[in-house]
């Protein structure tokens, strides 16, 4: 539509400067338009053929080979691509059934971590969604840097029965950060994803952050805290597991993108998301 501003006439016109679409206003920070009716265009005619749909055509199914959601998916293991068609609405596989790994793929070979994590059962065992999460604290980037925006950490939640996440960018790791994030992160899970069943156990390090004034506030409100011993990553099984998924899944999607590192905290955020619409090998 090659719809133009005029800065110094304070208006928009398509084409050339004398066919004037809309009048502009300039209040309180912000462009208000004033546009002629007659001259307005059509709204339809200034969407992209992507954006532009008849409500009677059904929207299409998302078709990709086996590789190529994988690499949709920030790189999970072949045995999750092969429960995306019948986990995923809308999606349609492909091609060939994946290969028993995928050994070749640079990204992968590029963000994987060896460490030992535990995997034993905890002692007690959730019997619905957010009954107990796990939650932990990871660097998004490197010591000494940090994201376009001054986030260096991620605060992440995980549910032990239903293996869903919630993460939320912290710029430092003060009680004042930390403390209001995970209740906000708790507050999410309770109203926002409409869930009626509250939060009853948080499992976590002895983060330094989340000390005495953390417990009482949790205690105040009914949730039990579980503690593992502090900088003993090996202990922390469910957390730690997440942790890492999810910083392998942040490091695929930068890796394969291109994009800088200094948007690590928005590619975090976009990991999670894709973690919580991929199959879960434990939930069957």
């Amino acid at each position: 539509m090659k719809i133009h501003f005029d800065s110094g006439k304070n208006h928009l016109y398509q084409a050339t400067p004398n066919n004037v679409v809309a009048l502009l206003d300039y209040h309180a920070g912000h462009w208000l338009i004033d546009a002629d009716d007659g001259k307005r265009p059509n709204a339809n005619s200034l969407q992209s053929m992507a954006a532009f749909r008849p409500s009677h055509d059904p929207k299409p199914h998302l078709k990709a080979t086996a590789t190529e959601a994988h690499h949709i998916w920030a790189h999970p293991g072949p045995d999750t691509i092969r429960h995306l068609e019948a986990a995923v609405r809308g999606f349609k596989l492909q091609g060939s059934d994946p290969p028993q790994s995928w050994k070749e793929c640079e990204d992968c070979i590029l963000t994987k971590m060896n460490k030992q994590i535990s995997r034993r059962t905890p002692d007690t065992v959730s019997t619905r969604p957010f009954e107990r999460i796990a939650i932990d604290l990871v660097y998004l980037v490197p010591q000494g840097e940090e994201c376009y925006n001054g986030d260096k950490y991620a605060l992440h939640a995980v549910c032990q029965f239903s293996k869903w996440h919630e993460i939320s960018c912290l710029p430092n790791r003060l009680k004042t950060t930390l403390i209001p994030a995970v209740f906000n992160l708790i507050e999410k899970i309770q109203r926002q994803l409409g869930y009626k069943y509250v939060v009853i156990i948080i499992r976590s390090d002895n983060e330094k952050g989340l000390g005495r004034d953390f417990a009482a506030a949790c205690k105040s409100i009914g949730i039990k805290i579980e503690t593992t011993a502090e900088n003993t990553d090996e202990q922390k099984g469910l957390q730690e597991a997440a942790g890492r998924t999810i910083m392998q899944r942040t490091r695929a999607l930068r890796i394969s993108s291109g994009l800088p590192k200094d948007l690590t905290n928005e590619l975090a955020v976009a990991a999670v998301q894709l973690l919580n619409t991929t199959p879960v090998h434990s939930l069957g």
